[in-house]
């Protein structure tokens, strides 16, 4: 019988995560298929019931349903719990599990691979989306110094503001993107928003202000499409470090990847395949 996963969103048909999810199964023999499961919004509590059939792994979840997805749950990890939002559901013999890699696969990428320390770092997060909670959850608990959050909306900031200061030391900054005047305090910048990516509305756009960008030590973008982000162009001019996204989508991956199966991901054969699609 032939195993079925896949990815649970909508318009995501440029999706990355079948190419590094096949690979995995490949690798370690498995005969399954990771597939794209784009669904419209009136048919998601049906693709979610299909995940419980004897032949699914599983699924992944993305944009816009991460949140929308957690009541059809059967159980759920506190981390999806404490974040609000589900990117891996799995199937226990007909009951469905929820949890989040994203958190994780961020703060392994960042640290592990990139050999960048969290503890004691003033941080600043440029989004309010549902990325950016995961996001900043996994700080929070890695023991960073502070997070400043900026929005374009300022309610969602201090809504997440609200949702985390059990966990640390966190804030909003009142400015819009191209208002702050200052990002010297900053040990790193995150951006969680779609400023610079191909295909949207923001495409070639910076998220912080031109004159700015010098002052920026360590830049993580989690846009990766395109692989270099004009931010991050701008970012290595002038000598800082810019980081995108390829490496958390990987690290989230691998990690869903472990849950289904019980099988360690080929992390660097995932990095590998990737490179050669982007």
């Amino acid at each position: 019988m032939k195993l079925q996963v896949g990815i649970i969103g909508n318009s995501i048909k440029h999706s990355l995560s079948p190419i590094i999810q096949n690979l995995a199964l490949k690798t370690h023999n498995i005969n399954a298929n990771y597939e794209i499961w784009d669904t419209p919004i009136p048919e998601l509590k049906n693709r979610i019931d299909l995940l419980k059939q004897d032949n699914v792994l599983g699924a992944n979840v993305t944009i816009p349903y991460k949140e929308q997805v957690i009541p059809w749950l059967d159980s759920f990890s506190d981390e999806v719990k404490t974040i609000g939002a589900v990117n891996t559901i799995i199937n226990r013999k007909g009951q469905l599990h929820g949890e989040n890699t994203d958190s994780r696969g961020f703060i392994k990428d960042l640290t592990d691979r990139h050999n960048i320390s969290i503890t004691n770092k003033n941080i600043l997060v440029l989004g309010a989306g549902g990325s950016s909670k995961a996001i900043i959850y996994g700080l929070l608990k890695n023991n960073c110094q502070s997070i400043t959050i900026i929005n374009r909306t300022q309610e969602k900031a201090e809504d997440i503001v609200n949702k985390f200061s059990h966990l640390g030391n966190i804030k909003t900054l009142s400015s819009k993107f191209d208002q702050p005047k200052d990002l010297s305090n900053f040990d790193i910048i995150i951006n969680c928003t779609s400023f610079g990516m191909k295909h949207s509305e923001l495409e070639g756009q910076l998220p912080i202000p031109q004159n700015l960008v010098k002052q920026c030590r360590i830049f993580y973008d989690l846009v990766y499409n395109p692989p270099i982000t004009p931010i991050l162009l701008e970012i290595q001019k002038y000598g800082g470090i810019g980081i995108n996204g390829i490496g958390m989508l990987i690290e989230q991956a691998g990690l869903s990847f472990k849950l289904w199966t019980g099988l360690e991901p080929p992390i660097d054969s995932m990095y590998s395949v990737l490179s050669k699609k982007t």
